[in-house]
């Protein structure tokens, strides 16, 4: 990459960072496709991995007191998540990158155009339970083969109406297990090359540096602000995913 390049994406990668610290999504969505400007669509999947993965493993930790609060329904997605990510990462190099990214945008357009019809929309405790694993395993799958599972995982969550910091450690951990275990399968399939691995590092300084000034701003956010800008957020992930598959 020319020098404009690296400047592109290291501008990007911070910004995703500052996203993703503040909202508790955001990474993917806002860097892979940036990535994918001058590369692979594969190899920013791979890149943007293992920060997002510390980035997640930060937030769990910074929300780790709302865990007693959490439901057993948040466990059974989480398990499922895991079982999607492998799944998910074993069918990278099979399933058609047009197919998912029309799929995603399809779960963004059905969630905003719920939440415009009805602001109060929520999922109610019973239907959380019974299709929290099947959701689980969709948002794992996703992760393992695109990379991206935010227009699964944040609906899903946000629509609960639980607290700011139930919703935080929830989508934390889903992206964390279903990242971790997409990590793996990448790893014995060779995909970590030395250059990637380089490049993966330096991304994870760069959101080491940059996610304590994330939460200092999530903290001065009220939450309908905070909703505000997680639907904005779905809503430009959306365009993004459309504007690739063109």
């Amino acid at each position: 990459m020319s020098g404009i390049e690296i400047a592109i994406v290291l501008i990007a990668a911070a910004f995703a960072a500052l996203v993703k610290s503040v909202t508790g999504t955001g990474y993917p969505l806002v860097l892979i496709p940036v990535l994918a400007l001058f590369g692979d669509v594969a190899d920013a999947v791979v890149l943007v991995a293992l920060p997002n993965l510390w980035l997640n493993a930060s937030l769990i930790w910074q929300s780790r007191s709302a865990w007693a609060d959490t439901s057993g329904d948040v466990v059974r997605f989480l398990v499922a998540s895991v079982v999607g990510g492998v799944t998910g990462a074993l069918l990278l190099p099979i399933l058609p990158d047009r197919f998912l990214r029309l799929a995603l945008v399809a779960v963004i357009i059905v969630f905003v155009i719920n939440r415009r019809r009805s602001p109060e929309w929520t999922i109610d405790p019973v239907t959380a339970r019974r299709w929290g694993p099947a959701v689980g395993v969709v948002s794992g799958a996703f992760q393992g083969a695109a990379g991206i599972s935010g227009p699964i995982v944040v609906p899903w969550f946000l629509a609960q109406r639980s607290a700011r910091e139930i919703y935080l450690l929830s989508v934390g951990a889903a992206f964390a297990l279903s990242g971790a275990a997409q990590i793996a399968v990448l790893g014995a399939q060779g995909q970590f090359t030395l250059e990637i691995l380089a490049l993966a590092v330096g991304l994870t300084v760069l959101v080491i540096v940059l996610f304590p000034l994330g939460v200092r701003l999530r903290s001065r956010l009220d939450v309908e602000t905070f909703e505000r800008i997680v639907v904005g957020l779905l809503i430009l992930s959306a365009v993004s995913l459309f504007v690739r598959v063109l």
